[in-house]
């Protein structure tokens, strides 16, 4: 009797399970990967919306009771009423810091001369924000840098 090899074209099932475990450690490493990115980003949103709620309280104040604000940025946030009167400090987040030294006064009627605070990201040095101080009232505008 004559045994006959059949040829097979197709992939075993060792090497289907084997692909299938490659694909599924380099998604999972994709997510990891992908969730630290968020982690990373959430000090800064929070710095951000903190420095807003700041911002706008300043202004409010400001509108309502005749008295300038200050709010200087350099490692940490400090906000005055007044010249003197420190009335808020806050902590910059540890992956980003100002290009400069940052001096914004709002005047006793709240109002704001324009201008461009840098955020540049400490380990490569660049841009990655740029907050832009609208003439006026209407407070800033925060761009991301990619």
């Amino acid at each position: 009797m004559c045994v006959t090899k059949l040829k097979s074209n197709g992939f075993t099932v060792l090497e289907c399970l084997i692909t299938m475990a490659v694909a599924a450690g380099m998604l999972s490493l994709t997510v990891i990967w992908a969730q630290t990115l968020k982690n990373e980003n959430i000090a800064e949103r929070q710095f951000f919306s903190t420095f807003k709620s700041a911002w706008d309280s300043q202004q409010s104040l400001a509108k309502l009771t005749g008295e300038r604000s200050v709010i200087r940025i350099d490692d940490k946030v400090r906000v005055y009423r007044g010249k003197t009167n420190l009335v808020d400090e806050f902590d910059v987040p540890k992956e980003i810091e100002p290009l400069a030294f940052y001096h914004i006064e709002i005047t006793d009627d709240g109002f704001i001369a324009p201008q461009t605070i840098k955020w540049v990201e400490k380990k490569t040095n660049k841009v990655k924000y740029i907050q832009k101080v609208q003439l006026g009232w209407s407070g800033f505008n925060l761009e991301e840098k990619q």
